[in-house]
């Protein structure tokens, strides 16, 4: 017997049996939109626009035709490994944005998971541990939901045959297909832009390629390391025109460029440069000024040390750790043949530091050693002008002893940039207690962060502060007759700079008179600007160079042990 017309129960299946393939359509369609979302998601920051929702990605209807046309369990199977590749593609869309805005370029996972552990420790000095934490808990729930929606898109186009129907569901992946394989030809044909590609597809394509080439670059660079091991460290140098003279290889953190080419940042430097300038005039001392490309940018400034004093290109973590468990002849190596000690003077390091060892510095001055008593500046550890002080006091105040080949890390200039400090007369730095002064007042990260014109300001100031210092030693406490090579180590993040900053960072040779045509032959022009079109080598490069062109000549060398001190007075 038929049920009655006017049955509630029945109009209520009818109804129900009528809207499922309409939901089933309009979950489909979402899940569409999903998929596409996370297939031209952009993996840099300049490109996170409107203009990137309108990208086509051809692996939306071939994606879409799979999950339609797959039975049952296989088209689950097909739904959680779609899944599972879009979350591990989001997630290194996601860490190429960051590496991008904090290091002007793309993650590279091959030799990119050693930093993590720092990476973690910045993160913790500059939000706290409990920040670090919510920070790496919003992360996880970010991915976490990621995979989510990834799965509910997936398994949407999946069950749509179900209730829809596999005829219309097909029909309709098909047309999908056709209109953008359509749009792809016309594009390749006739170069209309139908804003058609393989956005997701072409960069993993790219990561597995580019992770090929960086394994066989770094096996090369391992057989290469091995074939100079163990090499005569004295080589053809013999130092003869800097015998007795203190050597002070000085990186200034962040120091690129961009900090001399931008106005906002020129005009803020311009008064620091001047300064420095004129110390170096008052101590009757010459100064010529070039530009080197350093192997990173934003951070990892020990590539760069390891890059100038090495001769080789140091442009991950991986090469790093190679060159410090090799044998490889160093610039310390030389100038120890030679007869200097050698020191390194690093007030970031806070723990244990093997580099230190596998380098064979006769001498550390970590932060502990350097017996600061002041606060601490967020991140820096110390001042500036504190670390060049107990240097001079501790390791630089025995005219007797053997000349010091020093490399000094300044981080004044790191970031956050806040709170900033200023230059102080050198008699009464004694501890450092007396920078307390400069700590209260000043905005903490939490509020400097919030506003990126502060940042870029306070970035500013805190590299003028880093060359103030050194002008300010330069002219007060530098030992007659020393020779300084100060540079930066990689220009800021491409937050302060721009995305197109590029990788040079100033030098400047800094050198008695008599020394001064040996600065001529590295072709350096005279001044603390270097202009535009002044020599930029590479960093590695600089070593050779800079051994060839301190190392010849008829000059009559200093007599050993080193020269007589003096003071031009006590400065501030």
């Amino acid at each position: 017997m038929a049920p009655a017309l006017d049955d509630p129960s029945t109009g209520r299946q009818q109804g129900r049996r009528q809207r499922t393939p309409r939901a089933a359509w309009l979950r489909a369609l979402a899940g569409l939109v999903v998929l596409h979302l996370l297939l031209v998601a952009p993996n840099q920051p300049a490109a996170l626009t409107l203009e990137a929702l309108r990208l086509v990605p051809l692996e939306l209807p071939v994606l879409a035709l799979v999950l339609v046309l797959l039975p049952g369990r296989w088209g689950l199977a097909a739904a959680g490994l779609a899944a599972a590749l879009l979350t591990a593609a989001t997630a290194l869309k996601a860490a190429d944005l960051i590496a991008y805005a904090g290091f002007g370029r793309a993650v590279n996972p091959v030799t990119d998971l050693a930093l993590l552990g720092p990476a973690w420790d910045f993160t913790t000095d500059m939000l706290g541990p409990l920040g670090a934490g919510l920070a790496a808990l919003a992360v996880l729930t970010g991915m976490l939901l990621v995979a989510g929606m990834a799965w509910w898109a997936a398994r949407s186009l999946v069950r749509l045959p179900d209730a829809a129907g596999r005829r219309p569901a097909v029909a309709a992946a098909a047309i999908l297909a056709l209109g953008v394989t359509t749009a792809e030809g016309v594009q390749r044909l006739s170069g209309a832009d139908t804003r058609t590609d393989a956005f997701t597809s072409s960069l993993i394509a790219w990561r597995i390629d580019n992770g090929l080439q960086t394994w066989r670059a770094f096996q090369s660079f391992q057989a290469k390391l091995r074939a100079g091991a163990g090499r005569d460290a004295t080589n053809a140098h013999t130092l003869a025109r800097l015998q007795g003279r203190d050597v002070l290889l000085v990186f200034v953190e962040s120091y690129g460029r961009s900090a001399l080419a931008q106005p906002r940042y020129a005009r803020q430097l311009a008064p620091a440069l001047d300064r420095l300038a004129a110390a170096a005039q008052a101590r009757d001392y010459a100064v010529h000024s070039a530009w080197l490309e350093a192997p990173t940018v934003g951070g990892s400034s020990w590539l760069s040390h390891a890059s100038l004093l090495s001769g080789l290109w140091i442009d991950s973590q991986a090469r790093y750790d190679a060159l410090t468990a090799s044998n490889w002849p160093t610039l310390i190596d030389r100038f120890e043949a030679a007869g200097w000690q050698s020191l390194a003077v690093m007030p970031a390091i806070t723990g244990p530091w093997p580099e230190g060892r596998a380098f064979g510095y006769d001498r550390l001055l970590d932060a502990e050693a350097l017996d600061y008593a002041g606060p601490a500046f967020n991140w820096v550890t110390m001042p500036d002008q504190y670390t060049l002080a107990a240097m001079q006091r501790k390791a630089l105040s025995d005219p007797g002893d053997r000349p010091v080949f020093a490399q000094v890390a300044l981080i004044s200039s790191h970031a956050p940039w806040t709170p900033i400090p200023e230059v102080v007369p050198w008699s009464r730095i004694e501890d450092g207690q007396l920078f307390a002064r400069f700590v209260d007042g000043q905005d903490p990260p939490s509020v400097v962060w919030q506003d990126n014109e502060k940042v870029r300001r306070l970035y500013g100031q805190a590299l003028a502060y880093s060359l103030d210092s050194v002008a300010s030693f330069v002219r007060h406490r530098l030992a007659e007759g020393s020779v300084v090579l100060l540079l930066g180590d990689h220009q800021a993040a491409p937050l302060v700079t721009g995305p197109d900053a590029g990788r040079a960072v100033p030098t400047h040779l800094i050198v008695p008179q008599e020394l001064r045509d040996g600065a001529r032959a590295l072709g350096w022009p005279a001044g603390v600007r270097p202009p535009d079109d002044a020599p930029s080598w590479r960093m590695d490069k600089l070593k050779g160079r800079l051994l060839d062109a301190l190392s010849t000549g008829t000059e009559t060398p200093v007599a050993a042990g080193r020269p007589e001190r003096g003071s031009a007075g006590d400065g501030g």
